[in-house]
C-alpha cells in the first residue's frame, strides 16, 4: 500500500491536491454543505457529488453518538486517537494540522495513528486519495522515515493494527531513518545522505568519542547512536 501525504513539507509549500476537503475550506454540494475530511474524485457529476456528500454526513452523525469526543462537524478530535495508548516517553508528538492524522516521531521513524474506529478508518482512507474501498487493508498505525515526510508518495514500512508491534520495530532504528536524524540535529549543514555507509558509521563512531570538531547537546539521543553502533560493530 502507498501512504498518501498532501501536506507541505516543515519550511516549504506545495500545493494541497484538490480532491481533498477538510472542515477549514467546506464545499456547497447542490444546496448541502459538506463539512469534515473527505475526497471528492475530480471530474464527478454535481448529483453524484451531492449525493457522497450526503452519505458521508449520515455516516458521521452516526458515529457522532460514540463515547470520543468530536468537534461541531462530527471528525473526533486526534487526542481520542491515541488515549488509551501508552505512548513511550521518547517519542515526539509532530501532528501537524494539514496531515490526515496525527503522527509522532523517535529513531528516524514517523508513527502515523489511525482511528480506533473500524468505519472512521475507511473515511481518512478515502480521504487520502482513494477512489473506494475496494483494495482497503485494515491498519491502525503505519511507520514511515521521517526524513521522507513531504513526499507526495512513499511506501509505508510497516503496517498493524498491534501496538507492541509498533513499539518493536520503532525501536530497531536503520542508518537509513538515523541519517535523517542527523540531519535534523545537526546545525551544521553535512551532505549525510551524499556519503557512503560505511563513512556516515565512521562519523557517528567519531562524534560520539569525541573525535570530530562536533559536539552533541543535551537534546541529542545519543544512546539511540550508542545502540545502533553497538548492532552494527
Amino acid at each position: 500500500m502507498m501512504f498518501f501525504n498532501f501536506s507541505p513539507p516543515r519550511g516549504g509549500t506545495v500545493s494541497i491536491a484538490k480532491l481533498l476537503l477538510t472542515e477549514t475550506k467546506a464545499m456547497q454540494l447542490e444546496g448541502f454543505k459538506v463539512v469534515g475530511r473527505m475526497a471528492i474524485p475530480q471530474g464527478m457529476r454535481k448529483e453524484q457529488r451531492a449525493t457522497i456528500g450526503k452519505e458521508f454526513i449520515l455516516r458521521r452523525k452516526a458515529m457522532s453518538n460514540d463515547n470520543y469526543k468530536r468537534d461541531e462537524h462530527g471528525n473526533m478530535y486526534w487526542t481520542e486517537y491515541y488515549k488509551d495508548l501508552n505512548i513511550p516517553s521518547d517519542w515526539e508528538n509532530i501532528s501537524y494540522s494539514n496531515d490526515e492524522l496525527p503522527s509522532f516521531s523517535c529513531n528516524g521513524y514517523t508513527i502515523w495513528i489511525n482511528s480506533p474506529l473500524l468505519e472512521e478508518r475507511k473515511e481518512n482512507y478515502l480521504g487520502i486519495g482513494f477512489k473506494d474501498l475496494s483494495n482497503y487493508e485494515d491498519w491502525i498505525y503505519a511507520i514511515t522515515y521521517t526524513r521522507d515526510y513531504g513526499e507526495v508518495c512513499r511506501e509505508d514500512e510497516f503496517r498493524t493494527c498491534n501496538f507492541d508491534e509498533v513499539v518493536e520495530f520503532v525501536n530497531k532504528p536503520t542508518l537509513y531513518g538515523l541519517i535523517g536524524v542527523l540531519e535534523y540535529e545537526f546545525n551544521y549543514k553535512l551532505p549525510f545522505r551524499d556519503w557512503k555507509d560505511e563513512e556516515v558509521i565512521k562519523f557517528i563512531k567519531d562524534l560520539l568519542n569525541g573525535k570530530t570538531e562536533y559536539f552533541t547537546n543535551e537534546t541529542f539521543p545519543r544512546q539511540t547512536f550508542i545502540n545502533f553502533i553497538k548492532e552494527v560493530a
